[in-house]
Order: structure tokens, then C-alpha cells, then sequence
């Protein structure tokens, strides 16, 4: 967590405390640290949950925080977190955030532009049963 990283604070609990109240006051980096840790399983939580991360990192990406935008794509496509048909991966959804992260100079967004391109592609001449 990057609060403890820096040594600051000892205990995870009291970290996690610190980092959800600067995420309730509408601190993107605070809103995306919390989507890191709830998507890893990082102490005190005893495991991942991906609607949470997904949350979080919806709230930090909707204000531009581009690692959000970008871990909230890989959900995206991935499924994690999602319900009904989104389970499945949503590619369509995750290019727009990719994209988003990709113009602010996001490298592993950029890949994920790539990707994601591909496979809407593969699934269109799929298909259409013509080559695009």
C-alpha cells in the first residue's frame, strides 16, 4: 500500500483508515490506491473484491486518473467485477478506458488499446466472415 510504503504508518488497518477518508473527500489518487488494494487482496483486507476495485477505480478514472482508467479497462475486460453478461469481459467498455489512460500516456493502456482493437476485429470478421 503506498501509505505504508513510505513508512509512514506502521499499522495496515490505520493506513487503510487514512486512505478511505481521502477517498471520501474525492481524492482520486486516494480513490485508485483503494482499487489497487481491494483488486490485490492487500492487508487488513483477507481478500480481493472486484466490485469494490471496480468502484474505486471508477470514481478516481472519472475524474482522469489515468492508472485508474486503465486498471478499470483490465477489469473491464477481464470481468472482474462485473455482473450478468459483463462477467464475460467487455471489450467495447475497456477500449474507452484505455483509450482515455492511453492519451495521457499510459503505456500498458496503450497495449490494451491494442488488444482490445484486435480482438473487437477478430470478433467482427468472425461474424461477417470478412476480413477487416
Amino acid at each position: 500500500m503506498l501509505v505504508l510504503s513510505r513508512g509512514a504508518l506502521k499499522d495496515a488497518t490505520e493506513g487503510f483508515e487514512w486512505l478511505r477518508a481521502a477517498a471520501g473527500q474525492g481524492s482520486a489518487r486516494a480513490q485508485g490506491a483503494l482499487g489497487a488494494i481491494y483488486e490485490a487482496g492487500e492487508p487488513p483486507l483477507r481478500r480481493r473484491d472486484y466490485a469494490e476495485a471496480l468502484r474505486w477505480h471508477r470514481l478516481a478514472a472519472d475524474q482522469g486518473h489515468a492508472a485508474s482508467q486503465y486498471f478499470l479497462g483490465a477489469l473491464l475486460y477481464s470481468g472482474k467485477g462485473g455482473k450478468g453478461k459483463k462477467r464475460r469481459g467487455d471489450a467495447v467498455d475497456a477500449l474507452g478506458w484505455f483509450r482515455l489512460a492511453a492519451s495521457q500516456g499510459h503505456e500498458a493502456a496503450r497495449r490494451g488499446v491494442g488488444i482490445c482493437e484486435r480482438k473487437l476485429r477478430e470478433a467482427a470478421e468472425a461474424k461477417t466472415g470478412i476480413l477487416i
